[in-house]
């Protein structure tokens, strides 16, 4: 039996020899409402809110919940996403952003946001990056020599350059060439060196950099948190911080509202700020990373790297916490539950993960395999399910789902069927005999609708006018055909 490949079938419907295997996702991170996500070809996609240019597609408007291929490079490695702008890294140590340049935040020296990728400089020794979760507008990178490079908003000295004046271009931060990795919450910056000692600057609002009686003092260089050296992991938030020591035991300093530090102890739930770190006792497992928002947080636990559970508490609007509890948010916390202790949400057993991020009340969760599980808020698309744009305001999940990868070749088929059994009119499917597994992909081999039975007619009204390739089975055989959508 021959095959077709995607391409050859969206151009010219011709039939091609070589079955291909299945894409699948290598790395996923959230932003505040857009999602990024490199697929196993290196190739870059994204998801969600689109009103600064950050998902780096020109063609979306707003907001979109298909996955959009950013570019034709295939050379992609990671992302991270803040307020409407992303940082993104090549394999080769090149670094570029997207979205808005609000304070400098792009790197690039320009005012104007950034609706395709545009590369921070020329360097290509870039290792890591960071960008503020989530209302902020500084940038951090470390290169491959150990020095830390920042960028963007200063206004409570991020930058430790002696002034609150910012810079739109990589400034390096002090001579030291031993950073490992940074964070930064909204005014806040912490930063593990390679001998596993935390250091800190920015300003101390309610603690977040846990150095005690000094809530609110603004540090313009870097000052060590305490005398330990056995600091593995570090991810502030808002106006809090987690770190995570090499034993995997987790810790948290800054704002507990609604004890969101997730202590388990009655006196420190009540707790509204906590000025020092503080061991967090609720989870007992070894912690490998954090993740989270203002409202929610997400702790993933394992062995070697690898991640075995994932806990969650906090508000759980539009199903957050992924518990299938969560309800939808209409304006008022009043309805929505407030998890003070973990919750897990409700991930297929047995499987491992590679990656957890969490962006505002939803979660991307990447599996070892490179299947893509999400829960939460889809208001702007940024599950990437396909829910059409006049639903986006009400869409949520309040348990995880597999979210499917974009091929680029549609599976096996029997052949190219222009007999009149099934004809397309420009709005609806018409067929003559019921059809199965029905697919209808866009030109870049996005799924656009699935049915798994049409029988008579089925209009395509909601597509957007264009070509596209139809998929369906009929008495055991698979077959396609181009239609065009007018």
């Amino acid at each position: 039996m021959k095959k077709i490949t995607f391409l050859a079938a969206a151009t010219a419907m011709m039939l091609c020899g070589g079955a291909q295997a299945q894409h699948v996702w290598k790395y996923v991170a959230t932003g505040d409402a857009t999602s990024y996500a490199v697929r196993d070809d290196g190739s870059l996609w994204t998801c969600g809110w689109n009103e600064q240019g950050q998902m780096g597609v020109p063609s979306v408007s707003e907001r979109t919940a298909e996955w959009s291929l950013v570019g034709s490079d295939k050379d992609w490695k990671l992302a991270v996403g803040g307020k409407a702008y992303a940082f993104l890294m090549k394999e080769d140590g090149t670094l570029w952003a997207v979205g808005t340049a609000e304070s400098g935040v792009q790197g690039t020296n320009t005012s104007m946001s950034n609706r395709t990728p545009a590369q921070i400089g020329t360097d290509s020794d870039w290792a890591y990056v960071a960008a503020v979760r989530f209302w902020g507008y500084t940038g951090f990178a470390i290169k491959t020599d150990g020095t830390l490079w920042g960028w963007g908003s200063n206004n409570s000295y991020q930058l430790c350059n002696g002034t609150t004046t910012g810079s739109t271009v990589p400034v390096q931060i002090g001579t030291d060439n031993d950073w490992k990795m940074i964070t930064s919450g909204d005014s806040h910056v912490l930063a593990i060196k390679t001998d596993g000692t935390l250091w800190g600057w920015g300003n101390n609002v309610n603690g977040g950099l846990g150095i005690a009686n000094t809530n609110g003092v603004n540090y313009d260089t870097p000052v060590q948190i305490g005398t330990d050296n056995d600091w593995a992991f570090v991810q502030a938030i808002s106006n809090r911080t987690y770190a995570v020591k090499t034993d995997g035991t987790l810790w948290a300093t800054g704002s507990n509202s609604n004890n969101i530090l997730g202590f388990n102890q009655p006196e420190e739930e009540l707790e509204s700020n906590v000025y020092e770190f503080r061991q967090v006792t609720a989870v007992t497992e070894p912690v490998i990373s954090v993740s989270g928002c203002e409202e929610t947080v997400s702790v993933a636990t394992g062995t070697n790297g690898v991640i075995e559970h994932v806990y969650m508490w906090g508000w759980n609007s539009d199903g957050a916490l992924g518990d299938n509890n969560g309800r939808l948010w209409q304006g008022s916390s009043a309805n929505i539950p407030l998890e003070t202790t973990p919750v897990s949400p409700l991930l297929p057993e047995g499987v491992t993960f590679s990656v957890v991020s969490s962006g505002q009340s939803y979660s991307l969760a990447l599996a070892s395999d490179g299947t893509l599980y999400g829960w939460g808020r889809n208001k702007g698309g940024q599950l990437g399910d396909g829910t059409e744009y006049d639903v986006l305001q009400l869409s949520y999940y309040k348990k995880p789902f597999e979210i499917e990868c974009p091929q680029n070749e549609v599976g096996a088929v029997t052949g190219v069927r222009n007999d009149g059994m099934v004809k397309f009119d420009g709005t609806y499917i018409m067929a003559q005999e019921p059809i199965s597994n029905v697919y209808v992909y866009g030109i870049n081999g996005q799924t656009v609708m699935q049915r798994d039975v049409v029988e008579g007619t089925y209009g395509l009204d909601n597509l957007a006018k264009g070509v596209y390739l139809l998929q369906y089975e009929n008495n055991g055989e698979r077959f396609v055909q181009k239609i065009v959508r007018r």
